[in-house]
């Protein structure tokens, strides 16, 4: 019977990987070596080098992985009525009975500030509005009889 030595030998490793090799996590301590986000589904897209490191800087500042990341500028993208035709209403305001145009003029500094805060608040910019109104309204007329509008909280 043939022995198991030549097999032996072509089976052997030769040592643990490197770091490199295991994409650094060995060096990470052990609570944060994988963070669980309820992510599964697989993204990919060719982008330059560039905006790739834009968006890993950009991610490690907010403490965020790229997926979180992409879903919020999505998310600011929509709020802003990006990639929708003229008089069409997003998915995500019909869906919360926000489906009148409201028009407002502000300064430069009022419209660069309402996408971040709506953003920081994980809601569309009429959302934000719509909040803010109603808490306006509730410090005023908590009762509802000024403005026939009761809100609850």
């Amino acid at each position: 019977m043939k022995g198991f030595a030549s097999l032996r030998a072509r089976t052997q490793v030769g040592g643990p990987p490197s770091p490199k090799d295991t994409f650094d996590t060995l060096e990470r301590p052990i609570g944060e070596r994988r963070r669980k986000t309820g992510r599964t589904a697989q993204f990919n897209v060719r982008v330059t080098t560039e905006f790739k490191e834009r968006a890993e800087a950009v991610a490690v500042r907010e403490e965020r992985t790229l997926g979180s990341l992409l879903e919020r500028a999505l998310g600011a993208y929509e709020a802003s009525g990006g990639g929708l035709a003229p008089g069409a209403v997003p998915s995500v305001e019909a869906r919360a009975g926000r489906t009148r145009e409201l028009r407002a003029w502000a300064s430069e500094d009022v419209i660069d500030t309402i996408g971040k805060v709506a953003t920081q608040r994980q809601m569309s910019i009429s959302g934000l509005i719509e909040d803010l109104l109603a808490r306006e309204v509730q410090r005023i007329d908590p009762g509802g009889e000024k403005f026939g509008v009761y809100v609850k909280r």
